[in-house]
């Protein structure tokens, strides 16, 4: 036997408490174009009107367009011994439900934090060329800083190969993210240090 729900036909919205027994459907009279499930236990089946019956569950909904209107609502259990209970939105105003997106964004707001690193300090004499690995420990380099404390000469930075890979002019610094093998050529008259930050996981 099917129990008959009466809901407020002037609403554009509303929510709704059910508890579906097995093979007992009920039947709820409301007006409308939009149905969502806020929350279900398990899956159930439904209808609108004299359509067939549809598999449903919670975050599922649908939407009529034009002149199309349901006018009563089927809930059915056909498959669980046990009562499924459900929260539902219905009605002819449409529900949108951004929980997922914000959920989403505080996680990445909050969750995303900076790995932690520690820093390393390779000393370049004056005319010495030192090769500066893009691991230590094990662990990849972040990031490197090479500054260059002469007055006038010039530090160049190398490939692992030899071949120049950039400049760092007088009384400047040059920074990258990077974890290449590098070598550092101090082609000045003073000694320099190279920082790096490596992961430390």
């Amino acid at each position: 036997m099917s129990q008959v729900v009466q809901l407020n036909r002037n609403s554009y919205l509303q929510d709704f408490d059910l508890l579906l027994k097995k093979d007992q459907p009920k039947v709820v009279n409301v007006f409308g174009q939009n149905f969502y499930c806020i929350e279900s236990s398990k899956k159930f089946k439904m209808q609108w009107d004299s359509n067939g019956l549809i598999s449903m569950e919670v975050g599922r909904g649908f939407a009529l367009r034009g002149d199309d209107y349901f006018e009563q609502l089927t809930f059915v259990n056909d498959s669980s011994d046990d009562d499924i209970s459900l929260t539902f939105t219905a009605g002819r105003a449409e529900v949108f439900d951004t929980r997922l997106n914000t959920l989403l964004e505080r996680i990445i707001a909050i969750g995303v934090l900076a790995a932690p690193t520690r820093g390393v300090a390779t000393a370049v004499a004056a005319a010495a060329t030192v090769a500066i690995l893009g691991t230590n420990d094990s662990d990849r380099r972040k990031q490197i800083v090479v500054t260059n404390e002469d007055l006038d000469g010039s530090v160049i930075v190398q490939k692992s190969d030899g071949t120049k890979f950039c400049t760092v002019f007088p009384q400047t610094a040059w920074t990258l993210e990077t974890n290449m093998d590098l070598k550092v050529f101090n082609n000045t008259a003073t000694d320099l240090v190279v920082a790096e930050l490596y992961y430390d996981v």
